[in-house]
């Protein structure tokens, strides 16, 4: 059986821009942000909201910034810019426990 490592929530997806929030369940630390974590949040957020498969790698290349407004805490509100809204189609807002992000 899987271990739930995080709850995820996209709460809005503007052209290049999404925002939502981040809960560690597993770490109980969001730590900080970074552009291979906006990669992971767009891979996992495809693979559980669309069921469509992303490769991560790819994904990255396409980060242009990735902040989360409380580092280093249990939570965080995050906001991710992409350089291509074409990047994010597909995908919409939504909810899921995560069992990639923790």
């Amino acid at each position: 059986m899987a271990t739930q490592l995080g709850d995820l929530e996209i709460s809005s997806i503007d052209g290049t821009t999404i925002r939502g929030n981040f809960r560690s369940r597993h770490d109980k630390n969001v730590h900080r942000a970074y552009p291979g974590w906006g990669a992971s949040l767009l891979y996992d957020a495809f693979s559980s909201l669309a069921g469509l498969s992303r490769s991560e790698s790819e994904l990255e290349k396409h980060i242009r910034s990735v902040h989360f407004t409380t580092p280093d805490t249990d939570r965080t509100d995050f906001t991710v810019e992409v350089d291509d809204p074409a990047i994010l189609e597909g995908l919409s807002p939504g909810a899921w426990d995560s069992y990639f992000l923790g």
